[in-house]
């Protein structure tokens, strides 16, 4: 039997198969990619369209010896040895023979033992007729209801390859595929795109660069226009092969402007960084380093921790930049602040802390504002410095220093008194004497 290749194309650079092939662009579906690629967003267009065929909520089509398939805005394309002379989807599978008649299945490419259905050449949809001549190529409708012998048949000479999946008829025109009720045709929409590739991006190195401290913060300024994907950076573990990116279209946004605090870069292209407490993943082209994000140095600080909490790498808080752990009992030193503001897009102040680990090293970490409380020691610059007695004692001598004062004053009264009485020639009234009446005789015998 001879020997039948079918290959799955992968394709990293899309635009550089536009320019080579202008008829034909794909988007194939990535196992891993190493950036953050350029996002496209296209209509699928072919050249020598022969067959198609339609599945749940996907496409494929054959032209030539290349097959594709459509689903979720992702093209992936399969190559066989000879022409494809039919597609069929059927019960979840897509089938394809070549001209030799040898069936085939995708996305294995593998021999199948499927027969595939002759072609339906007339088909009835209420009260249309449909009927595709195959030898002139040509496609007639048919009205059974209409009131008028002229508007009983037409032929829809564009058309071509009449098929019915479920309640809806397509036909292939121009190399493009319609949908048909009556004789009206609308045409499909066949957009394709590599959003679906940014769940496929290498992760390598973006735990132990986040997991690093550094000292060396860089603030970027984004690119108007850039496409930024958001992610949970929570999500990436250490063994993490890929960056946890969810729904990529509809987490992707290219109106995000300014600046942004730069938290790692891998690979050749790729960069994460983050806007108040929210991370993006983005191509390097979509931002330019413009200044680094100075700390301002804090002298004499001492600070307690109001809650366990963790030392991060960066002044950012996520799990992969978790360091160190603090608890209220610690012992730190508080080097530098980083402030949030306008510009930097950080979520919270951020200090720099040094705290001395139990073997003796020095490790340093930032941690947000909210969980610290800092002491200052009191400065007076510009008085005089009063210096604390040596001797300082909190004995109650108040009530002794009172009674003194009492004394002290009473004196001081007493002797003012005495002063104005002198001075002012006024004497003190003696005692009144005893009268001694005269006829009164006096009785010696009783003295």
């Amino acid at each position: 039997m001879m020997k039948k290749i079918c290959m799955l194309t992968i394709s990293l650079c899309i635009a550089a198969s536009v320019i080579a092939a202008p008829q034909t662009a794909f988007a194939a579906k990535q196992d891993k990619i190493a950036d953050y690629p350029e996002i496209l967003s296209e209509n699928l267009e072919f050249e020598r369209l022969s067959d198609y065929a339609v599945g749940e909520n996907s496409y494929a089509f054959a032209e030539g010896n290349t097959l594709t398939v459509l689903e979720n805005e992702i093209a992936e394309t399969y190559e066989a040895k000879s022409e494809v002379s039919a597609i069929h989807f059927f019960e979840g599978v897509y089938y394809y023979s070549e001209k030799d008649g040898t069936v085939y299945s995708l996305p294995e490419c593998k021999e199948a033992d499927f027969k595939m259905p002759d072609f339906k050449e007339d088909i009835i949809v209420g009260d249309y007729q449909y009927f595709y001549n195959t030898k002139s190529g040509v496609l007639t409708m048919t009205d059974r209801g209409a009131s008028f012998p002229e508007e009983l048949t037409v032929e829809l000479r564009d058309y071509s390859r009449i098929k019915q999946y479920g309640n809806n008829l397509y036909v292939m025109g121009g190399n493009k595929l319609y949908t048909l009720s009556g004789k009206d045709a609308s045409e499909v929409s066949l957009i394709y795109s590599n959003f679906q590739s940014l769940t496929k991006i290498s992760a390598a190195g973006a735990y132990s660069q986040l997991n690093g401290f550094s000292t060396d913060l860089w603030l970027v300024a984004l690119t108007e226009g850039s496409n930024m994907t958001e992610f949970n950076l929570d999500r990436l573990e250490k063994d993490s092969e890929y960056y946890p990116v969810t729904s990529p279209r509809q987490n992707t946004r290219t109106d995000l402007k300014g600046q942004a605090l730069l938290l790692c870069e891998t690979g050749e292209n790729t960069g994460v960084v983050a806007i108040d407490t929210k991370t993006y993943i983005m191509n390097r082209s979509g931002y330019a380093k413009i200044i680094k994000l100075e700390a301002t140095p804090i002298e004499n600080a001492t600070a307690t921790i109001n809650a366990p909490e963790w030392a991060y790498s960066l002044p950012f808080m996520t799990g992969p930049s978790r360091i160190f752990q603090l608890s209220p009992s610690d012992d730190f030193e508080v080097l530098a602040l980083v402030t949030a503001d306008s510009t930097n897009k950080l979520a919270h102040d951020f200090y720099l802390i040094e705290k001395i680990t139990e073997d003796g090293r020095a490790v340093q970490g930032y941690v947000a504002k909210e969980f610290l409380n800092l002491e200052y020691p009191d400065v007076n610059e510009g008085g005089a410095n009063v210096l604390p007695d040596p001797n300082e004692s909190h004995d109650d001598y108040i009530r002794t220093v009172v009674l003194v004062l009492v004394v002290i004053v009473l004196a001081l009264i007493a002797a003012g008194y005495i002063t104005w009485v002198s001075s002012s020639g006024k004497k003190i009234p003696a005692k009144p004497k005893r009268e001694v009446k005269d006829d009164m005789e006096i009785d010696d015998s009783k003295k």
